[in-house]
Parts: structure tokens; sequence; C-alpha cells
């Protein structure tokens, strides 16, 4: 079994619609062409399988085997992973501030601010 076969049935699976559901929301698919694609006994061009890829959210390098990243969004996001948790963790730490300690925070980071101004090479 091809990664595409494996993976367009897991995303299927996952999200719980049945081949019906898939072909009906699709255009140009049939339940037919997707039971086959399911079963190894056919592949459906770029445009289908573009479309599939929408369909389910999903890269179309995670649907072909060519991608572990599953979601489209996880591969614009991969790379600022460590900086969105950073800045959750910093949410999560704004949330329990007081106005008065919040207002000391902009002041620190204005003086750096200023700081790194001052001390960058003039071009």
């Amino acid at each position: 079994m091809s990664d595409f076969t494996e993976r367009l049935k897991e995303l299927r699976k996952e999200k719980g619609v049945s081949l019906d559901k898939v072909a009906a929301t699709i255009d140009n698919i049939t339940k037919a062409s997707l039971s086959n694609y399911e079963k190894g006994k056919s592949k459906p061009g770029i445009s289908i399988a573009i479309k599939l890829a929408d369909y389910f959210n999903c890269s179309l390098d995670y649907l072909t085997g060519r991608s572990d990243i599953k979601y489209a969004e996880a591969m614009i996001n991969n790379d600022f992973k460590d900086t969105a948790k950073d800045f959750n963790e910093l949410l999560n730490l704004y949330e329990n501030l007081t106005h008065k300690k919040i207002k000391s925070i902009h002041f620190i980071l204005d003086e750096i601010k200023k700081f790194k101004d001052l001390n960058s090479p003039k071009h």
C-alpha cells in the first residue's frame, strides 16, 4: 500500500466522514474513484489530489507521503512553534500581572530599546 492510499483512508476516518460525504463535497470526484484510491487500485490526478488535501486541511506533501507534517498550518508555523510557545507563556504571565507591574515592564522594554538603538551601528 502506498503512503497516499494509507493517508487518504486515515484522514477520512479521522474526520469521521464516509466516501459518500467526501464525494458529495468535492467536485469531479465519485465514491467509486475514492474507493479505488483508498484500495490502491488507482491514483488521482494532481487537481483531485489538491482538492483532497484542501478538503482534509492537510498539505499535499503529507497526503502523498513526502512529509510527516500533517496539517498545512503546522508547516507554516513549524519554524515558529518555539516562539508561539514563548508567546503563550508570556500571555499566561501577563494575565496574572497587575496594572502597575505591566507599566513597569513597558518602561523597562522602552529603556532596553533606547539602549539598543544608541548602541546599534549607524549606516
